[in-house]
């Protein structure tokens, strides 16, 4: 039998840490097949999508938010372990303390679906400080995960997570998905207890 993989840490650029092996793919396929299972996808907007409802979407994608439903809470329990050590280890480097997320949301980007150039802690979500991405897949084209002021361009890889500031200075774009489905887990953190359930580091 083999070994699970050790998660590696690395640091894009001063706020954009990557962690590579952070779930296993046993874990990602099951996030995945439990979500597409229990089949409650939603539709997602965003502000600008409000104010031109009948302009091209900002944002085109489909999400579930796994925290919300009570047969899915066992998957929210694995994420929020997963979240809270990768949050432990940007604290180590940063100092920086959070200790509320909004719950978490698997995306769902078919083809064509994509995410203008947007920053997590724009309008009304000025409360967040830090933004956290889990790519559950990496079998599709197109999907990557584009900072152009820091020009870097991720490829999605499976099982890994990255944390990264919320504020304008890391706007992101997710490119249009050419071919597959995309997966992933999102989530944004801040120190408002009114804007999201308790998730302390975890200090392993």
């Amino acid at each position: 039998m083999a070994k699970p993989k050790q998660p590696i840490v690395k640091w894009l650029d001063a706020g954009i840490m990557r962690i590579s092996n952070h779930l296993t793919d046993q874990e990602c396929d099951q996030i995945i097949s439990e979500t597409e299972s229990f089949n409650h996808w939603q539709e997602t907007w965003t502000p600008r999508d409000r104010e031109n409802p009948h302009g091209e979407k900002y944002r085109k994608c489909s999400m579930t938010k796994i925290t919300t439903y009570s047969e899915l809470k066992h998957l929210d329990n694995l994420i929020f372990d997963r979240i809270g050590r990768a949050i432990s280890k940007y604290h180590d480097k940063h100092g920086i303390i959070v200790s509320y997320d909004e719950g978490y949301k698997v995306l769902k980007y078919t083809e064509s679906d994509y995410y203008n150039m947007h920053y997590d802690a724009a309008s009304f979500f000025s409360h967040r400080q830090i933004s956290a991405i889990i790519f559950l897949n990496d079998n599709f084209n197109g999907g990557e995960l584009e900072f152009p002021n820091q020009g870097i361009k991720i490829r999605p890889v499976k099982g890994t997570v990255l944390i990264f500031p919320s504020n304008y200075l890391y706007k992101h774009v997710v490119n249009k998905i050419t071919d597959g489905i995309r997966y992933a887990i999102v989530t944004w953190l801040n120190s408002d207890p009114r804007w999201g359930q308790p998730n302390p580091p975890s200090m392993e």
